[in-house]
């Protein structure tokens, strides 16, 4: 008797909660009405676009990790190549810079 009072009111204060979601799907459920032939229609391209974009994506991934790479290399490899480029005479990087704005300007 004790456990169907305790349910009882466990019901009680439940019971709003219910009321409240029953509303919210009654809200959404014209909504969803519209959209549901719609997704229907487009669920199979969606399910046959879906490996392309999944491999689209890795590849993407591979890029951008080979980029990262790359980068971290060139950001340790700059300034070594600086010092270098400063220790030679000095006419040497200028030669050297204005070869590399000559073939800039040609391509």
């Amino acid at each position: 008797m004790l456990f169907l009072h305790w349910a009882f009111l466990s019901f009680r204060r439940i019971c709003p909660t219910f009321r409240r979601i029953n509303l919210t799907l009654r809200r959404i459920s014209p909504s969803l009405r519209r959209i549901s032939p719609t997704l229907r229609r487009i669920s199979p391209t969606l399910c046959r676009i879906s490996p392309t974009l999944r491999r689209i994506s890795q590849t993407l991934r591979r890029i951008i990790l080979t980029l990262r790479r790359i980068i971290l290399t060139l950001r340790r490899i700059i300034p070594t190549l600086r010092q270098i480029i400063l220790s030679l005479p000095w006419n040497i990087p200028s030669f050297l810079f204005f070869r590399l704005w000559f073939w800039i300007n040609l391509i």
